[in-house]
């Protein structure tokens, strides 16, 4: 994996014109996620949060051994912190009894997830007029320092997001599906 240095985008911009810029950017962002929001919640009424979680994992986030789709395609269409979108609405609901197949609307639950995940990664950015300078640039730093982190945790750890949902399925679950389909683990 090569890393590559990005120079600064802000360049020698005074303060005050970065921070116009950042609010209207996160104010875009925030419109955004205001609309995306309840209609990716309204996913979790339709479809088994359940069967959203294990089919986005096994049918976006796996390749076969040895393929970095990431540096195939210079980019991912589905990460990990996709997933762990549809985690916290999974865990914000009840487990609705909802067989109902993805089927066509797979690629725009993919779209809804990445847009609500682009415009709640800038919402951030949206700091109060009356914050101080000093404050802002804190809170750009920390937020630089998630992005490097998150880059560094998802590239190092791509079996992470599996290893969340096999936990998912441990315990109570997975002793009534062993129960009821001798042979099967689906921690295992």
């Amino acid at each position: 994996m090569k890393l590559f240095e990005v120079a600064n985008p802000f360049g020698d911009m005074p303060l005050q014109a970065r921070r116009a810029l950042l609010h209207e950017v996160a104010a875009k962002a925030r419109a955004t996620f205001d609309a995306e929001y309840p209609k990716m919640a309204a996913w979790h009424e339709t479809y088994n949060p359940l069967y959203l979680l294990s089919f986005c994992a096994f049918y976006f986030l796996t390749s076969p051994e040895g393929v970095d789709k990431e540096a195939i395609e210079g980019k991912l269409d589905f990460a990990s912190y996709h997933l762990e979108l549809l985690q916290a609405f999974a865990l914000r609901g009840s487990c609705g009894e909802t067989p109902k197949p993805l089927a066509e609307k797979t690629g725009e639950l993919r779209r809804y997830l990445r847009e609500l995940g682009d415009s709640l990664a800038l919402v951030q950015m949206d700091f109060p007029a009356d914050l101080p300078d000093s404050e802002v640039l804190k809170r750009m730093i920390i937020s630089d320092m998630r992005g490097q982190t998150l880059a560094i945790r998802n590239w190092a750890y791509p079996e992470q997001a599996l290893n969340h949902l096999r936990s998912m399925f441990a315990g109570e679950l997975s002793e009534i599906i062993a129960t009821e389909y001798s042979g099967i683990s689906i921690a295992g």
